[in-house]
C-alpha cells in the first residue's frame, strides 16, 4: 500500500476567508455548541433523558472522527473505484453494527442516530464541497485533523475541570468541543494551515 497524497500548501497563504460553504459546515456545530452552554447554565431548558444523551454524544463523536479518518484511507491510498466501492459500505456496516450494539444495550435507537447525525455533519465539508480530488482532499485532511486536535483538547480540560465524569463535564466538553470546530470551520480551519505551515519552516530549518 502506497500513501502517495501530499498536503497541499494553503491557497490563501494562512489567511483564510469567510465563505458560504464555511458558514454552512459551522452552523449545525455552532449551534450545538450553544447548546451545550445553554444546558451549562440550565439544565432545565430539555428533559432529563435528552440531556443525558446529549451528554453521550460526546464519546459517541470521538467514534464519528475515527470513521472519518478512514474514510478517507481510499483516498490517501490512491485506490480504484472498485476497492473504494467495495471499502465504504463494508466500513460504514461495521461502525453501524458496533453502534447498533451500543444501542441494544441501551434499548434505543438514539446512539444510532446520534452517529448518522454526527457523521453527516462531519461529511458536510466533503457534501458543500468539490468532489474527492487532490484539493479536496488537502481540506478534508485539514479539517479531520484539526477536529481530532480540538476533541482532544476538549477532553484534556474537561477532565482537568473535573475530578470524575459527569454530566456537566460532558456538556462542558461538548461546549468547548463543537464551539472550537465550528469556529474554525468559518474560516475553514486557517489555525490548522498556519500550523502546518510552521511545521514545515521548523523541519526545513532542521535540514
Amino acid at each position: 500500500m502506497s500513501y502517495e497524497r501530499q498536503l497541499k500548501p494553503d491557497p490563501a497563504g494562512g489567511r483564510r476567508r469567510l465563505s458560504l460553504s464555511g458558514a454552512v459546515t459551522a452552523a449545525p456545530d455552532v449551534v450545538l455548541g450553544l447548546t451545550y452552554l445553554a444546558l451549562l447554565v440550565d439544565r432545565t431548558l430539555l428533559p432529563e433523558t435528552t440531556v443525558v444523551r446529549l451528554a453521550w454524544a460526546i464519546p459517541i463523536e470521538f467514534a464519528v472522527v475515527h470513521a472519518s479518518g478512514f474514510l478517507a484511507l481510499p483516498w490517501v491510498a490512491r485506490w480504484d473505484a472498485k476497492k473504494r466501492a467495495i471499502y465504504a459500505p463494508a466500513l460504514i456496516a461495521g461502525y453501524t453494527i458496533a453502534v447498533g450494539g451500543i444501542a441494544l444495550l441501551v434499548h434505543g435507537w438514539w446512539p444510532l442516530i446520534a452517529f448518522w447525525g454526527l457523521m453527516f455533519n462531519r461529511m458536510l465539508a466533503v457534501m458543500v464541497g468539490d468532489l474527492p480530488d487532490d484539493d479536496a482532499f488537502s481540506a478534508w485532511a485539514i479539517a479531520w485533523a484539526g477536529s481530532t486536535t480540538l476533541y482532544v483538547l476538549a477532553v484534556c480540560i474537561g477532565t482537568v475541570a473535573a475530578a470524575r465524569a459527569t454530566v456537566m463535564q460532558a456538556l462542558f466538553m461538548g461546549f468547548l468541543y463543537f464551539t472550537m470546530v465550528g469556529l474554525s470551520e468559518i474560516t475553514r480551519w486557517g489555525w490548522v494551515y498556519r500550523w502546518q505551515k510552521n511545521a514545515q519552516k521548523r523541519a526545513a530549518a532542521r535540514k
